[in-house]
């Protein structure tokens, strides 16, 4: 399977557009449309070029467009959004302009009106969008190949994607081979849909780009006031439906004290060194997860206690994490020192049971073991 992938980071953090819902109401355009993108390299690509040298200079990136708008619509995944609703002001202040349709009260909808929808992320990383086709076919390999350098042009010369303040860096990037990465917390995942639709979303259609660019041409022709055709005539509406990566329950919880020989009080060190206790405790529970004779499914125990498959790498489930928990000292102050160690065991729906049982067995092998001989510190179970 062959990969191209178009990103946009928005280096303001934030974006802008709107789109036009089924009742004919603004709203906000996330994640970003695909005829944006499209209609974003047309722009780019024609700036400040002469009719008379878009043949030397537009012509290829112009063919690789048509060649993109005969593809399927591209999967895309974009940023998880801040819900900003409640801190959206009120009052619109509005831009000076010389219109002469400019109304008498600014706090009426206009178009020269600062932007009310705005797209932030609820992550600290960079606002993002990227836009990703996928094809095992040798001539969709050859095609991307031929048109590569065209688009890496047009990717480079791309600075806005929206509104004027929206803008990007574009990167491009293609594989001979599919590279599916597992979904970020902070991003989402939209594909297209022909039967549910959590969003519909304008993207381009076979001629789009020729189309665009007869209306661009005939639009230098008209009078001032003529009004022009909405972009969306020459565009096309695909479905999309939302995927996420949600927050895993853990299938078990186990809370253990550590104990010094002779010492009833349980021990307590700072954050900094949890890790003292962390260590030899998640050493040991890997020592039991390799005794088969302990599990019905060993090989599924020792993948999903110490978190790496047979023959090395990392797993790709989820598996146990092992939690430093600070907590309240005994006069009820929030101290951040660490009395307490959680073995959280997270599984996929599918084997949910099996890993309780896995995670229960190894909390109950867990109860009582030294995880320091020197210092005879014991672990025992807390019961919740």
């Amino acid at each position: 399977m062959s990969e191209l992938l178009i990103q946009c980071r928005f280096i303001a953090h934030s974006y802008t557009g709107v789109r036009q819902n089924r009742d004919g109401r603004d709203e906000l355009d996330w994640p970003p449309a695909p005829a944006r993108l499209h209609q974003a390299f047309i722009a780019s690509t024609l700036a400040s070029l002469p009719e008379s040298r878009r043949g030397e200079f537009a012509t290829e990136t112009l063919d690789a467009l048509r060649w993109l708008e005969i593809l399927p619509p591209p999967e895309i995944t974009a940023s998880r959004l801040a819900d900003d609703s409640g801190h959206r002001r009120v009052l619109k202040v509005a831009m000076p302009h010389n219109s002469p349709r400019k109304p008498g009260n600014f706090s009426e909808e206009h178009s020269d009106l600062p932007p009310v929808l705005r797209a932030t992320p609820d992550h600290e990383d960079p606002l993002f969008a990227a836009y990703r086709w996928v094809n095992d076919s040798p001539e969709f390999s050859r095609h991307a190949e031929l048109h590569l350098p065209a688009l890496l042009e047009a990717a480079a010369k791309l600075r806005y994607f929206g509104r004027a303040e929206d803008r990007v860096e574009c990167e491009i990037h293609w594989h001979a081979d599919e590279r599916q990465e597992p979904v970020s917390d902070s991003h989402e995942i939209w594909r297209p849909s022909p039967q549910t639709e959590d969003v519909r979303l304008l993207t381009a259609r076979p001629e789009s780009t020729r189309e665009l660019m007869e209306e661009f041409q005939s639009a230098n022709q008209r009078r001032a006031r003529e009004a022009k055709k909405p972009a969306r005539l020459f565009l096309r509406y695909q479905s999309y439906v939302r995927e996420a990566a949600e927050g895993l329950i853990p299938v078990h919880v186990a809370v253990f004290n550590v104990f010094e020989a002779g010492n009833p009080d349980a021990l307590v060190c700072d954050a900094t060194n949890a890790h003292r206790w962390r260590s030899p405790l998640r050493a040991l529970a890997c020592k039991i997860a390799k005794q088969a004779d302990r599990w019905n499914n060993p090989a599924l125990a020792d993948e999903l206690i110490s978190g790496h498959v047979a023959g090395g790498g990392h797993t790709q489930q989820p598996h146990l994490a092992f939690v430093p928990l600070p907590s309240l000292s005994h006069s009820s102050k929030a101290d951040g020192r660490v009395r307490r160690y959680a073995l959280v065991g997270y599984a996929e729906r599918g084997m949910a049971s099996d890993a309780f049982s896995i995670y229960r067995t190894l909390a109950a092998s867990l109860d009582g073991e030294e995880i320091e001989t020197d210092h005879r510190l014991q672990l025992v179970y807390e019961l919740l």
